[in-house]
């Protein structure tokens, strides 16, 4: 039997992958060969007896504890020392056998302990959606604390040492070579196996929606979870390549309208010098309606594992501008035109407006943009690559 474990099912990145993936799976394998549990509360099982659910409450205080704490050491980002397991995910777990898999698609959250997964009889997949298992606590933080680096090397120490545990019967799968080149790089990783399989993307939903797309203005669409809170999303280079446009080229400036999507509510417009629409959090019909008038994307993360919001983006014919350096390299169409080399705001400034002077262009490179998407991450090549991992020995 096959068990796949995440923090949620419907949010970030690694939840939607998670779930396309079992989506697709079940229409294959039979409700007794394939489950799919999340941790996240209130997408838990109903049933749950009152024992259980006394101690998922006592889990949750648990990661609210961990998340001040770690706040306290200065993360600015949702991160997990990875000392507890969820309960329910727990209680589901212990009747897993030396031949069953355990894909786990999210360790952070305090979702699932390593510790825990080591007495486990049965193999264990790990998604690395991202830099987690690798780097110490999770998400790669820009500037981080000298204290939150202490505890993030405290808590690298624990994970190798359980990891040690585990060699041979536990494996890696990266949704892009960057992924796998970080990794490969440190040598305690050198006789894991890593396979690399992008993330799935839905695609009959993000078609590009019937309609005119406005030609008056050249529409940029930029955004996501956490763009104004999380440092590693660029939102500060991608202000001060604005700037740029506006100071330089004012005739281009006056052509641009941004759209931002994601939390916004506290978005001050006039930091923006260019004309700016804040949209909000929108759900996955608002957004492929937003992408469906824009002409261009621009993701200016500092670190991404895979893009997996650039490869929606296309999928709707948008052609995405990216920094080099990262996953979302590894997606984008007519890389020499839309990937930036050089990660300065004046680099991301000279693209932008080189791309919004040709209108054509770029409806061109859109279609370039989906063709590109669905080559790389297409259902049918992505199940077959993890039908030949499910039947290896891990």
């Amino acid at each position: 039997m096959i068990y796949h474990i995440t923090y949620s099912k419907i949010k970030g990145g690694a939840g939607k992958a998670a779930s396309e993936l079992v989506r697709l799976f079940s229409r294959d394998l039979d409700s007794d060969e394939l489950a799919y549990y999340a941790s996240r509360r209130g997408e838990q099982p109903a049933h749950s007896g009152l024992h259980l659910k006394v101690r998922s409450l006592i889990h949750f205080i648990l990661r609210v504890v961990v998340y001040i704490l770690l706040s306290c050491l200065g993360s600015r980002s949702k991160l997990s020392l990875n000392w507890f397991t969820d309960p329910i995910l727990k209680d589901n777990l212990k009747r897993l056998t030396s031949d069953d898999i355990l894909h786990v698609h999210w360790v952070g959250n305090e979702t699932v302990s390593i510790s825990y997964l080591a007495t486990l009889p049965c193999k264990v997949i790990f998604t690395l959606h991202d830099s987690w298992l690798l780097n110490g606590i999770c998400h790669v933080e820009v500037n981080g604390t000298a204290r939150l680096l202490a505890v993030d090397r405290f808590i690298k120490r624990r994970k190798r040492a359980i990891l040690n545990q585990m060699r041979g019967r536990c494996m890696f799968i990266a949704p892009s070579k960057f992924i796998v080149r970080q990794f490969k790089n440190d040598h305690f990783f050198k006789d894991f196996k890593f396979s690399v399989v992008p993330n799935l993307v839905r695609e009959p939903f993000y078609s590009l929606n019937p309609g005119h797309r406005p030609s008056k203005h050249i529409n940029i669409v930029c955004g996501g979870s956490n763009f104004d809170l999380d440092p590693v999303k660029g939102l500060d280079i991608f202000l001060a390549a604005l700037s740029e446009i506006s100071r330089y080229s004012p005739v281009a400036a006056r052509n641009i309208v941004v759209h931002i999507f994601g939390n916004t509510n506290d978005f001050n417009v006039s930091r923006f010098p260019v004309r700016v629409q804040l949209h909000g959090i929108l759900d996955d019909y608002q957004l492929k309606g937003l992408f469906s008038g824009c002409q261009l994307g621009v993701i200016p993360s500092y670190s991404e594992s895979f893009g997996l919001l650039a490869a929606e983006m296309m999928l709707c014919k948008i052609p995405v501008v990216c920094f080099s350096g990262h996953a979302v390299e590894e997606i984008v169409a007519r890389g020499e035109r839309y990937v930036v080399s050089n990660r300065t705001p004046s680099e991301l400034a000279q693209s932008l407006v080189r791309l919004c002077s040709n209108l054509e262009d770029l409806d061109k490179d859109g279609v370039l943009a989906r063709e590109n998407v669905l080559k790389i991450c297409s259902q049918d090549r992505i199940m077959d690559l993890y039908k030949a991992i499910y039947r290896l020995e891990v």
